[in-house]
């Protein structure tokens, strides 16, 4: 996947870039030259003269998959707490803002359509696990799930209702993640064209699929999910954006929850008002 996150604070109104690598795609030699050094850490500089540190695992024996990572902005670079390749397929990375609060992001790699049972269901229990055992005030999962998850017009209110309506099996096991962890799907929450929508091409360029997800706990916090054609990869992949906003002062509800009970509502003559009670001590 070719992700990019764009993180946001208000209250300092500074503005912070974070940058996924791609596990599946030709890093663009053009862009950035990756000296030797530690095997998960290095700096990279590009063209403009600037360094920035970059994340990177390995990729599965004898095969050409997995290897994620993250490309980090030098702004966000004393933000970091900790990051960690836990395996080919996921990569986690954590970040404390001014305000202390704190945000994982994990970066990951399904398994394609053509994957075995067993690889895929390791990877989700894998994947799973490590999104419980993060206690972040913030959460974003960015992978490419070769997953096409379809729309909330089902009634599944963890999909926005603007995502293309197909669904395979990766998709279903995509969903009952976001079930499992409380997450709410980033891409469909946000009306685009279609254009701007599918982040995969076949090697003939007549199919078009939206692989690449981004997920989170605080819906709210997500301003904008999109693709950007104009970002050349060199990838079968394009380069998905989601702009956040980070403040600690909103605690929005997560979760649709009634106003009234069911119970209250289903009554034949519902009495929203308390019995009147003097305050005088009448009776």
């Amino acid at each position: 996947m070719l992700g990019y996150l764009h993180i946001q604070l208000p209250v300092s109104r500074i503005r912070r870039r974070l940058e996924n690598s791609s596990p599946s795609g030709k890093e663009d030699q053009r862009r950035c030259r990756m000296p030797a050094g530690d095997e998960n850490e290095s700096i990279v500089r590009k063209k403009d003269g600037k360094w920035r540190t970059a994340v990177k695992g390995t990729k599965i024996d004898a095969k050409n998959i997995g290897a994620v990572g993250f490309l980090i902005h030098p702004k966000i670079q004393p933000s970091i707490l900790s990051h960690e390749i836990l395996s080919p397929r996921i990569a986690e990375l954590r970040l404390r803002t001014e305000k202390k609060a704190t945000i994982t992001i994990v970066n990951c790699y399904a398994p394609n359509f053509v994957g075995s049972e067993e690889d895929k269901d390791n990877f989700y229990s894998e994947l799973e696990a490590v999104i419980r055992k993060e206690k972040s005030y913030y959460k974003y999962i960015c992978g490419d799930f070769n997953a096409l998850v379809g729309n909330g017009s089902d009634g599944n209110w963890r999909l926005g209702r603007h995502g293309n309506e197909n669904r395979n099996d990766n998709g279903f096991r995509l969903l009952d993640l976001m079930c499992s962890c409380n997450l709410f799907h980033g891409n469909s929450i946000f009306e685009k064209r279609q254009h701007r929508r599918w982040t995969w091409e076949s090697p003939n360029g007549q199919t078009h699929s939206e692989l690449d997800h981004i997920l989170t706990n605080r819906r709210w916090s997500l301003m904008d999910v999109t693709v950007l054609p104009s970002f050349v990869s060199g990838s079968d992949h394009r380069l998905l954006r989601g702009k956040i906003r980070l403040n600690e002062h909103i605690f929005k509800r997560d979760t649709h929850i009634a106003a009234h009970p069911h119970a209250l509502l289903n009554t034949t003559k519902p009495n929203y008002r308390r019995p009147w009670k003097p305050i005088t001590g009448e009776k």
